[in-house]
């Protein structure tokens, strides 16, 4: 852009944002809208890519260039296309220069509009006066502010305030055309000062908008349909911008948007009917899981199924019999009632609270009874085979994770001295060993079994630090304290001698190890990594 006289004198759709946008990337202060209009020297200002088009400028969205003596926007980017050959890449620009004339203009359709609106009131106050009596009070406020409102209407149009205040009697009303050009404001002399009334849009302003949405609303409205060849689709139907909205897949279906039908079923963004083996039909939720399935006579959803052996829930179940009659099941599969060529029969819990229940009934109930107190004792009894018991001389409780199973910052330690009679131990002076990401397990300072002890260990923790360094230390250091290992070898230790109600266990150590590693992922800390911290375990 060449240095010149900066302003303008455009008015239209977004010139002044244009402006002050190129003004400010030039390093320069821009004007005051009012300013800017009243240059109205239209070489002045041109946004970058000169006054004339050329085919071999890059175009950006929104810039101005002159083309056939008409001055043309650019709707989006673009390089060598003629403005007029596309309404989607090039339109007219709105060019309303800011003169005493146009704001004649605008302050006469303004005007005709008020007036329009004031005889609608006064319409609409006139049928509303044949349905309800207004008050004599009412009707005078209702005339005075007609008369207001016409009054307004009439106002002159002055090109700023004070002319406006000078030039018009108190009680009287004046217009003036904003800076912008964009508002008539109307005003009213009280007391010598100009009171703003109403502010509505001036027709530049109005005009553009209409202008625009009627082209918006006849682009929405030109949606093509045609054979469309290539990336599976056999006829399509596009919108303005050649975006595919649906239409039929070569495959057969029909698909627009997220909605799709086709040999599979049908397929929305809230649920699919898909098809199943034979004439089934799953319906399958958002996620893609299964909500309800029909096949072969039967409709299942959730714990509930309905279909040729009955209707089954998660609390019953009403079973068909032969001849008619037909079973009430508990979850167990045990009768609770039955319907047949006898009657409806009806268990009950014991003989002695229905005396004209048959005694067989009572008796089958004792009997189901007594299995199934057998079978929760033989449950009771039943061995846990998926966790070793700690009965060796020595059962090792081994750890192995991330920074919370090795007590990263869990400092100062909280447990004390650990009592000898509880059986509990460590390798070295540490549960941990004497380096944080070796790949095997060194323990600290010797390889002996000793008491269990909390420990609070360097970052690398290749040093037990003392309380004085531990105290000093600030918020949020990374040094290795008591991790969730001690406390859970005292919590077993303490259940198992309650069980075994003892005080103490010297026998039958518990050996506590450390392995893990912090700051590190699981594929890390996996078999095979490298290094293979796994061996450390």
């Amino acid at each position: 852009m060449s240095e010149q006289p900066y302003g303008g004198g455009e008015a239209g759709a977004d010139t002044y944002e244009i402006f002050v946008r190129d003004e400010i990337e030039n390093g320069r202060a821009p004007l005051e809208r009012s300013d800017w209009i009243k240059t109205k020297a239209k070489p002045n200002w041109q946004p970058e890519g000169g006054e004339n088009w050329t085919p071999d400028f890059a175009y950006e969205a929104r810039m101005l260039t002159y083309y056939k003596g008409k001055q043309w926007q650019a709707i989006v980017d673009n390089t060598g296309i003629e403005p007029g050959s596309s309404d989607l890449v090039w339109l007219p620009f709105l060019d309303v220069a800011a003169t005493p004339e146009a704001t004649d203009i605008l302050t006469a359709a303004q005007a005709e509009k008020e007036a329009a609106l004031v005889a609608k009131d006064a319409a609409v106050a006139a049928q509303g006066g044949s349905e309800t009596a207004l008050s004599q009070t009412q009707a005078a406020r209702a005339a005075a502010e007609l008369a207001a409102q016409a009054a307004a209407a009439d106002a002159q149009a002055f090109a700023d305030i004070a002319t406006g205040v000078a030039q018009t009697a108190e009680g009287a009303y004046f217009r003036v055309l904003d800076g912008a050009a964009d508002y008539v404001t109307t005003y009213r002399v009280e007391g010598g000062i100009a009171v703003e009334k109403v502010s509505a849009p001036a027709r530049a302003v109005t005009d553009t908008l209409q202008s625009e949405l009627a082209t918006e609303t006849a682009e929405r409205r030109s949606l093509i349909g045609a054979p469309a060849a290539g990336n599976g689709w056999l006829w399509a139907v596009t919108d303005p911008d050649g975006f595919v909205l649906g239409g039929a897949r070569a495959d057969g279906a029909l698909e627009f948007g997220d909605n799709r039908l086709g040999e599979t079923g049908v397929l929305t963004a809230l649920l699919d009917l898909v098809s199943s083996s034979g004439d089934g039909l799953r319906v399958l939720d958002a996620d893609g899981f299964l909500s309800t399935l029909i096949a072969d006579g039967n409709v299942a959803t959730g714990g509930t199924s309905l279909g040729s052996a009955g209707l089954v829930t998660e609390d019953f179940a009403i079973r068909p019999s032969e001849g008619g009659a037909f079973r009430v099941l508990d979850p167990d599969g045990f009768v609770g009632m039955m319907l047949d060529a006898s009657g409806l029969n009806v268990a009950r819990i014991a003989e002695s609270l229905a005396p004209d229940v048959a005694s067989a009934d009572a008796l089958a109930i004792e009997s189901r009874n007594a299995a199934n107190l057998a079978r929760s004792a033989a449950v009771a009894r039943a061995l846990n085979t998926t966790a070793q018991r700690p009965t060796a001389t020595i059962t090792q409780m081994l750890w192995y994770g991330q920074s919370l199973s090795v007590g990263a910052e869990a400092w100062p330690k909280l447990t004390g001295s650990i009592d000898t009679g509880l059986g509990l131990r460590m390798i070295g002076q540490s549960t941990r060993p004497d380096a944080r990401t070796s790949a095997g397990f060194t323990p600290l300072g010797n390889s002996g079994l000793n008491d269990l002890a909390a420990v609070v260990q360097s970052s690398d923790l290749s040093t037990i630090l003392d309380d004085p360094t531990v105290a000093a230390l600030d918020p949020g250091t990374v040094v290795y304290g008591e991790g969730p290992d001690i406390a859970a070898a005292l919590t077993l230790r303490a259940l198992q001698l309650a069980h075994l109600g003892r005080e103490e266990e010297t026998d039958r150590l518990l050996l506590v190890t450390s392995c893990g590693v912090g700051g590190k992922s699981i594929e890390d800390l996996s078999p095979g990594a490298d290094p293979d911290l796994y061996q450390r375990v």
